[in-house]
C-alpha cells in the first residue's frame, strides 16, 4: 500500500472536498488536485483500485471498514449502523489510563474523550431513591456519569450494584 488507511475526520472532508473538485476540473488541472490527495495519503487507484474516483467510491471505502477515520486525540470510530451508534474499533495511543487508583474514573474520562462531552459527574436526580432508611427517608442516589446533550448516564459496575453497601441501601 502506498498510502494509508486511517484519516482523520478533518483529512476525510477535504478529501472529499478535492475529489468534488477533481471531477469538476479540466484534464490539464485533475493531475494537481490528484498530488493533493496524496499528500493526505490517499492513492485512490494504486490502493484500492478505483479510477474516477467519486464521494461515493470513497463512503464505500469508509463503510466496509476498509478505510477507519480517526482523530489524533481520540479512538478510532466508524458507524455501526445506520442510526450512527459508535463502536470503538481500537484505541488511540494518546488515551493512557492516567495516575488514578479507581478504573473507574478512567472509563468515564474515556467515555468523555470517546462522546467529545463533558459529563456531569455524581449528578442526582428526584426520582432516582435509595431504599429507605430508619426514619422513613430515601437519599437521592448519585450516577457516575450524566450526558444532558445526549440524555445518558453511565454507570459504572461497583460493588454497591451486586451486593448490599450500607451508604446505599
Amino acid at each position: 500500500m502506498k498510502g494509508k488507511s486511517i484519516f482523520t475526520k478533518s483529512e476525510i472532508d477535504e478529501l472529499e472536498r478535492l475529489i468534488i473538485l477533481r471531477n469538476n476540473a479540466q484534464a490539464t488541472d485533475q493531475k494537481s488536485i490528484r498530488q493533493r490527495m496524496r499528500k493526505i495519503g490517499f492513492y485512490g487507484q494504486d490502493d484500492w483500485g478505483i479510477k474516477d474516483l467519486k464521494v461515493s467510491d470513497l463512503s464505500s471505502l469508509i463503510k466496509s471498514e476498509r478505510i477507519k477515520i480517526s482523530d489524533s486525540k481520540y479512538p478510532i470510530l466508524t458507524a455501526k449502523n445506520e442510526n450512527s451508534k459508535l463502536e470503538v474499533k481500537s484505541i488511540s495511543k494518546q488515551i493512557n489510563k492516567p495516575n488514578v487508583d479507581k478504573d473507574e474514573l478512567y472509563v468515564l474520562n474515556l467515555c468523555d474523550k470517546i462522546l467529545n462531552l463533558e459529563s456531569s459527574r455524581q449528578q442526582k436526580f428526584d426520582f432516582l431513591l435509595g431504599d429507605k432508611n430508619k426514619n422513613g427517608k430515601s437519599a437521592k442516589l448519585p450516577v457516575d456519569s450524566f450526558y444532558k446533550e445526549l440524555n445518558l448516564v453511565i454507570e459504572y459496575c461497583e460493588r454497591q450494584h451486586t451486593e448490599s453497601v450500607n451508604f446505599f441501601d
